[in-house]
């Protein structure tokens, strides 16, 4: 099933909005609370990226 331009653009912004929501929660909130982990930052940075990434694709229509 292809989707509209409408289509891609609405699960490119709920991709990007996981990405934020990983980066909220895996990296802003532990250096936050003066908790950072070091294993646990790079997984949510990386994460972030990738879903930003899927999220560029998808509004391209790739």
């Amino acid at each position: 099933m292809r989707l509209d331009r409408e289509g891609r653009r609405t699960v490119a912004q709920f991709l990007n909005g996981l990405a934020v929501a990983m980066l909220a929660t895996g990296v802003l909130a532990p250096l936050a609370g003066g908790t950072p982990q070091g294993a646990m930052t790079a997984a949510a940075l990386i994460g972030a990226a990738l879903l930003h990434l899927l999220a560029l694709a998808t509004s391209a229509g790739r």
